[in-house]
């Protein structure tokens, strides 16, 4: 079975950045992403992976207490990144349409199928960050003028990180089609 096939996909806003990487920068940053080199504040992303575990597992047993943990978590989230420090680390907000395995996104520039990329993905709005490298499977003109969809799939994306993108997915799957419901 065709692993791209295994995942739901989802049009979604993210934040990411992204780096292509010469042959030599692969294996050292999959080293890096794998030490966890790249998680920024270590303690942050730590504390706010396990509050969001502990979210989901609640709103099953108390909705009511899940939302209002989830309230105080976003407005400790609006908090940090209104400091100095977290304010220069926003990545620009993108359109993206984003699976588990893989993600396809505008740039202003060209890239090769079979390039490699350093992918620094923030998920909205937890602002959990997965870190990942990244093989460009296609680039093809967008229609935004002067601008590229690049087609990518995950490549060595941890098993923790691959959750935390499914567990996003299925969340945001599930708000859209409340949202579709309550339209009709």
């Amino acid at each position: 079975m065709d692993e791209r096939r295994r995942y739901f996909r989802i049009e979604d806003n993210i934040g990411i950045r992204y780096e292509v990487l010469r042959d030599d920068q692969i294996a050292d940053r999959q080293m890096a992403i794998d030490r966890g080199e790249f998680e920024g504040s270590n303690k942050l992303q730590a504390a706010e992976r396990q509050l969001q575990l502990l979210i989901d597992k609640l709103r099953v047993q108390n909705p009511e207490f899940a939302e209002a943990v989830n309230l105080l978590n976003t407005k400790f989230n609006t908090l940090k990144d209104l400091t100095p420090e977290h304010r220069n680390q926003r990545p620009s907000v993108t359109r993206a349409s984003i699976s588990a395995c893989g993600v396809s996104f505008d740039i202003d520039e060209v890239l090769r199928p079979g390039e490699k990329l350093y992918l620094d993905i923030t998920l909205l709005p937890t602002d959990l960050h997965v870190h990942t490298i990244a093989e460009v499977i296609k680039c093809v003109e967008s229609s935004n003028r002067n601008e590229w969809t690049v087609s990518v799939d995950f490549v060595g994306l941890s098993e923790q990180n691959e959750e935390l993108m499914v567990q996003h997915i299925v969340k945001r799957q599930g708000k859209l089609l409340a949202k579709q419901r309550q339209e009709k």
